[in-house]
């Protein structure tokens, strides 16, 4: 079985404490790393959603709103129909003290696309058009 990973942010909003990037040229590097240390494990299929990493909050709903939600369920559904996955792995959705808004985000966001990708009516163009 192929093993296929999904990223909503490049982390190009987080510190970096070894290093003088930050902002877009931080998202790039960590792309870079991220993608050799994959390839390293044999993992081919590396996609990123392009959302905003645009600051430290522990608001699901502020980044839901900031990212779109529709559209990054969108994409997340493409994935999910392009792959058919067996396993889904993905962060803890509940909201704890502490926890990044936008991990929150991409956790609800792994599983409401799971269950949308099952459903013909959700994104119906994805099948019709584009046959997946």
């Amino acid at each position: 079985k192929a093993v296929a990973c999904v990223y909503a942010t490049r982390g190009e909003g987080g510190g970096n404490m070894v290093g003088t990037q930050s902002g877009p040229a931080l998202g790039a590097l960590r792309e870079v790393e991220l993608r050799g240390c994959l390839e390293t494990l044999g993992v081919r299929h590396v996609y990123f959603l392009d959302e905003l990493d645009w600051a430290y909050t522990e608001s699901l709903q502020a980044t839901l709103d900031k990212w779109g939600k529709e559209d990054v369920l969108e994409k997340l559904v493409r994935a999910y129909r392009l792959h058919r996955p067996e396993v889904v792995l993905t962060m803890n959705p509940a909201p704890n003290p502490g926890q990044h808004g936008h991990h929150q985000a991409a956790g609800l966001l792994a599983i409401e696309a799971f269950n949308a990708a099952a459903d013909p009516a959700r994104f119906s163009h994805q099948i019709t058009r584009e046959g997946l």
